[in-house]
């Protein structure tokens, strides 16, 4: 996963991304429940989008989105 990758819609429930490399990469209307951004660097817009939708926790890792989002 990397630099401006596009996500538009997709189903990325339960996924771990931790420590990716996600500057420009758009993620509208995907499904993010349960995935894991851990240290994943994400461009300011699309975090505070990300965070507006973040809920469950990832079943491999432990961690709950929106705390892998850094979400306040």
């Amino acid at each position: 996963v990397g630099f401006a990758s596009h996500f538009e819609g997709a189903d990325l429930r339960g996924a771990n991304f931790t420590n990716a490399m996600m500057m420009q990469s758009r993620f509208t209307d995907a499904q993010i429940a349960g995935a894991d951004f851990t240290n994943a660097v994400i461009d300011l817009p699309q975090l505070k989008a990300l965070c507006s939708r973040a809920e469950g926790v990832n079943s491999i890792t432990g961690v709950s989105t929106r705390e892998s989002l850094g979400c306040r």
